[in-house]
């Protein structure tokens, strides 16, 4: 699925939408709004994993409700040998 993703600008909430979508169409919750551009064209693939993205999780959003709400997580861990 390729999906066109915009990020809050009052926070770090990001919301995608399937790719072409007209953003301005959908009903989205006051406290993401507004929101703007951040990236376009984005494959999502969930047996590729990709940083930062629950894509399953975005995936299901879209399909229940034609736009997803997410946040970018990124974790390391480092163990001694």
């Amino acid at each position: 699925m390729k999906v066109d993703i915009y990020k809050s600008a009052k926070s770090d909430i990001y919301v995608s939408v399937p790719e072409g979508t007209d953003i301005q169409d959908l009903s989205l919750p006051k406290e993401v709004l507004p929101v703007g551009p951040f990236k376009s064209s984005v494959d999502l693939n969930p047996t590729q994993p990709r940083v930062g993205i629950d894509q399953q999780d975005v995936i299901d959003q879209i399909e229940t409700k034609g736009y997803a709400i997410h946040g970018a997580k990124v974790s390391t861990t480092i163990e001694d040998e």
